[in-house]
């Protein structure tokens, strides 16, 4: 039985389609794991300052006293790379202290100023930048922040409702405090 000329280009037209469908299906399946890999990717070739703080010998965040020392903490990451002490700088040129590696494949770098004992600072706020670099000394990231040096103490006042007191009632004391931040210069 011969084949009709209708009959062929409708094989030819369902041929088409399956193939069509399949090479359609392969391109999606490319752009799939295409998008699925760009995160992984990233993270490898990320360099990042991820947390940069400076600490008093109060240990408040951001604050120190008139006469003190300064911790910095810097916690970073280069892909593929261990940060040292020379690649995490301070302004331009102050290098930190020691750089160890961390549990989530960065690192944590320190800074003491000074080295040891305490020093006298202006009554001011000062700000700062963490720079990091990678092991050819160009620049991969920085990080800013703020330090206030502080020289007035925090006030406490407390008062109680009654003038005396017995094991069998209950004490009420009401607390206020109060930090009135130095004026900045």
């Amino acid at each position: 039985m011969p084949l009709k000329i209708k009959d062929f280009l409708e094989l030819e037209n369902q041929k088409f389609s399956s193939y069509k469908e399949k090479y359609l299906q392969s391109i999606a399946s490319f752009l799939i794991v295409l998008v699925l890999t760009i995160p992984f990717y990233t993270i490898s070739v990320y360099a990042t300052i991820n947390k940069a703080s400076v600490k008093g010998s109060d240990d408040i965040g951001g604050f120190a006293k008139l006469t003190d020392f300064l911790n910095f903490n810097v916690q970073a990451s280069i892909s593929n790379d261990v940060i040292t002490n020379n690649q995490v700088v301070l302004g331009s040129e102050i290098k930190f202290d020691k750089c160890i590696p961390s549990i989530d494949n960065g690192s944590e770098c320190t800074l003491r100023i000074p080295g040891n004992g305490t020093e006298s600072f202006e009554v001011k706020s000062v700000p700062f930048t963490i720079n990091l670099f990678k092991d050819d000394n160009t620049l991969d990231d920085s990080k800013t922040g703020s330090l206030t040096i502080d020289n007035k103490a925090p006030q406490v006042k407390l008062t109680a409702s009654e003038s005396k007191f017995s094991s069998q009632q209950d004490v009420v004391v009401n607390y206020d405090v109060t930090d009135n931040r130095s004026k900045n210069k």
